[in-house]
């Protein structure tokens, strides 16, 4: 299972009023390695291979950088040097993508350096259900909200269930985490699950 969460709480530049907000990914891999370890197809050595790469794994740092009518989500480029590209936690959260939006024209799309270079990729609609459950996260109230996925995604990134938001009103902005944005408040942890990351 893969899940996006708060790290730190955001700040303000009155100046420029941008807000930044850190996030830490981080990968359940369990269910992917139990299914590596108990598949007859793979050879001891594939084996070998793919559960040193599953073991591999390890938080990755994201920002989201917001004014009141674009975002910026995207890789802490802070620390990029530290941070493996080709980790498991990386390729899951699909590292390699910034990810733009514009409240006002409702513009979005990310752009990828590796796999299209150059080429500006408009996501699909994301379709939030909002549920009653709330919980705290840090000092704020977080309010749940689901999104069934289309079953029409590329071979390896089917999503198994639904995606959660915890989003809170305290920090009223429709930008979130990666694609998954348009809540009534800022995202402040995100899961999902999918075929082949967990």
């Amino acid at each position: 299972m893969f899940k996006l969460a708060i790290l730190l709480c955001y700040f303000v530049n009155a100046q420029e009023s941008l807000i930044k907000v850190s996030y830490i990914a981080t990968l359940d891999n369990k269910e992917v390695i139990e299914r590596i370890t108990n598949d007859s197809s793979f050879t001891t050595e594939a084996k070998k291979h793919r559960l040193r790469f599953e073991l591999s794994k390890k938080p990755f740092h994201f920002n989201l950088f917001f004014s009141k009518n674009e975002a910026l989500f995207e890789v802490n480029t802070d620390n990029v040097e530290k941070q493996n590209l080709y980790n498991p936690t990386a390729l899951s959260a699909k590292a390699q993508r910034t990810y733009y939006s514009n409240s006002i024209t409702k513009e979005t799309f990310w752009i990828s350096d590796q796999i299209t270079p150059g080429a500006f990729i408009h996501p699909e609609q994301i379709g939030w259900e909002f549920t009653s459950e709330t919980k705290k996260i840090g000092d704020y109230l977080c309010y749940k909200a689901i999104a069934v996925m289309s079953k029409e995604q590329p071979s390896g990134n089917e999503y198994l269930e639904p995606v959660e938001a915890w989003y809170t009103k305290d920090i009223p902005t429709s930008f979130g985490i990666s694609k998954f944005h348009g809540l009534p408040g800022l995202t402040l942890a995100l899961t999902y699950n999918r075929k082949h990351d967990g």
